[in-house]
């Protein structure tokens, strides 16, 4: 059987529209810390004047967001029209006293919004929320145990940890195969993790997203600031921040010549001291 193809078509008068709100947006002037404070406080008094003013200075940053998601179902003018929202979400919930700047906290919502969409409009297959859910604890789960062993879960030691039948389980990952790899995301909105693994690696962006590169960059150094030299190793290769992918407790263990409790028991220290400073959902923000 042909493999089934989905392909963009993008008419010309779409074309020019699209240019011309790229022109429109590109004469907004850019915020500095301080006034996104200012505005952020007369927005949480209803200022719609300030809502809008916050939302059109970072309209360029959803266009460059929106162009990852390219060529998987959607257009970039749709595309771009979902990262508004979530642009807009977040203008509404942004706190400026939690010591980050807009754009650090916006782009969670926003690839949160273009995400959603591209699950709810390209998937061939409308999965039950349920079914989804529970694929985002099984991958969850196997990620945690790689983590922390070394090596994948067998099938016995998935059920026990899922408290999900063998059936349940292999239910739920047929479902979820998608022609776009996206796990549904779940969990509160003050926790950023919930975007569990298909968030685009935050430290490996293209060339052209210099400014979103830029401010990730920034924030994450910033926040782990508060850990020892090697504190800070082993939590950037736990966690992939300035590496190709994740390493192990087995890995850091092998490459710092230490041993495995010993990366657990820094691991363990240097999270404790992040949420003691508040910084850990922050940096949750950036975490693939």
């Amino acid at each position: 059987m042909r493999q089934l193809r989905i392909t963009n078509s993008i008419t010309l008068r779409e074309s020019e529209c699209l240019k011309r709100y790229l022109n429109e947006i590109a004469s907004e002037q850019l915020l500095t810390p301080a006034e996104e404070e200012q505005l952020a406080s007369r927005i949480k008094k209803g200022d719609k004047a300030a809502m809008e003013r916050l939302v059109k200075a970072n309209l360029r940053f959803v266009v460059s967001v929106a162009k990852q998601y390219q060529n998987q179902g959607m257009n970039l003018s749709d595309l771009i029209n979902e990262g508004n929202i979530g642009l807009i979400k977040a203008a509404q919930k942004f706190d400026a006293t939690k010591g980050f700047k807009f754009i650090s906290y916006a782009v969670w919502w926003i690839r949160q919004s273009i995400m959603l969409a591209l699950i709810e409009k390209v998937r061939l297959i409308r999965v039950p929320f349920n079914q989804v859910t529970q694929y985002s604890k099984i991958k969850r789960m196997q990620s945690a145990f790689e983590q922390k062993y070394g090596r994948e879960m067998n099938d016995k030691e998935l059920t026990e940890a899922t408290q999900l039948s063998e059936q349940a389980i292999k239910e739920a990952i047929r479902l979820n195969v998608s022609p776009i790899s996206f796990d549904m995301p779940v969990g509160s909105e003050d926790d950023a993790s919930s975007l569990y693994e298909f968030i685009p690696d935050y430290t490996a962006l293209p060339a052209d997203n210099s400014l979103e590169r830029e401010s990730v960059k920034h924030d994450i150094q910033q926040t782990l600031t508060v850990l020892r030299p090697r504190e800070r190793q082993v939590v950037k290769m736990y966690y992939g921040i300035e590496h190709e992918s994740d390493y192990s407790v087995e890995q850091i263990a092998d490459h710092l010549e230490i041993s495995r409790e010993r990366v657990r028991q820094m691991k363990d220290k240097a999270i404790k001291k992040l949420k003691k400073v508040n910084t850990l959902s922050k940096l949750k923000t950036h975490l693939c």
